[in-house]
């Protein structure tokens, strides 16, 4: 049976793996003899393609919305598949022919390719985060990963996207980049209190303990360590009112979480505030083409409300109250608002 191409239900996740790309200094140059088939076969692909990288390369958002029809991809992924996998491929020698891998072979390289690419997808937030955070006055330090950089996975299962990390110093014990241990939720000592104690710690515990408990995962800790766990806004500060250049931290992150999601689709992201799931809610709308109704529902603390929203092709989103202040995972009277929360969070995609 002939090998289906995967762009053509999943167009955007495959724009994604070429603009990531884009960063590499050798892309162009790499890239030219796929562009040129390409344009032999399918100029509107070609011209899509090339636009895509332009974009990206500029920070802005990546149109997948005006993707060419499947015909394109389907008219040149026999061809130049083998080409743009060479493209990308470390190990491609100089002068060698593109030959036609086996269907094997291919989707191993593949496999090893994309974790390189995402590699490098990682180091480079991470670098402009450093330069950002010099260039604009922050002085107390910046955390992007709050879980294993191992998370920062294509489709994670689970993700949770907090505000900004609090505090009024920095703290060179906890790493900038990514949480060696597993999770700073549940590996790290916050305040001197025990590891995982802190209140905000226990309470997204907590939450990760009901989706475990909900989804047939042996706890939520270890759901927790393998779940993609990040700061929306990487910069620390005891609060965003309190952020040098507040406007300008929010638009840096918003580009910094458009470049990423243009790869990475998690299947549902976590968030406890409005601010977050407003900006990662744009991108989607950005990213699909689609903005799909916000449904609120009551967390039994009052008028607070949690809000969905489920993005076809993208993340279902879940906004809780802030959990800093609303510690609704535990208390009684919540109890059966939230189970009813994560029925409408996970239940299956129509």
């Amino acid at each position: 049976m002939r090998g289906r191409n995967p762009t053509e239900d999943r167009a955007p996740d495959f724009i994604g793996s070429v603009v990531a790309g884009a960063h590499c200094d050798a892309f162009p140059a790499r890239l030219s003899n796929v562009y040129s088939m390409l344009g032999t076969r399918s100029p509107p692909l070609a011209s899509y393609l090339a636009q895509c990288a332009q974009r990206e390369l500029r920070g802005l958002a990546v149109p997948c919305s005006r993707a060419p029809s499947s015909r394109h991809w389907r008219r040149c992924h026999r061809s130049v598949a083998p080409a743009f996998h060479c493209a990308f491929s470390a190990r491609h020698r100089r002068g060698s022919r593109v030959g036609s891998p086996s269907r094997g072979k291919f989707r191993m390289s593949h496999q090893r390719d994309a974790h390189h690419m995402l590699k490098q997808l990682f180091e480079s937030c991470c670098e402009s985060i450093e330069v950002e955070y010099s260039e604009r006055g922050h002085t107390l330090g910046w955390r992007f990963l709050t879980g294993s950089a191992m998370s920062f996975v294509r489709s994670p299962k689970f993700m949770l996207l907090t505000l900004n990390p609090a505090g009024k110093r920095d703290y060179p014990e906890h790493p900038r980049k990514a949480a060696p241990s597993g999770s700073a939720y549940v590996d790290e000592s916050w305040h001197g209190l025990p590891r995982g104690e802190a209140p905000l710690q226990r309470q997204i515990r907590l939450m990760f303990e009901e989706i475990a408990s909900q989804t047939g995962r042996p706890s939520g800790d270890a759901l927790l360590r393998e779940a993609l766990s990040a700061q929306f806004i990487p910069f620390r500060a005891p609060s965003l009112s309190a952020l040098p250049e507040r406007e300008r931290a929010q638009e840096f992150s918003r580009d910094l979480w458009r470049r990423v999601f243009s790869v990475v689709r998690p299947e549902v992201l976590l968030t406890i505030d409005q601010t977050t799931f407003g900006a990662v809610s744009s991108i989607f709308e950005e990213i699909t083409g689609k903005r799909p109704a916000v449904k609120a529902l009551s967390v039994g603390w009052g008028s607070c409300v949690a809000r969905v929203q489920h993005f076809s092709g993208g993340p279902s989103i879940c906004a809780f109250p802030h959990l800093s202040r609303f510690r609704i995972f535990g208390r009684s009277a919540s109890r059966d608002p939230i189970q009813r929360i994560l029925d409408e969070l996970l239940q299956p995609k129509r």
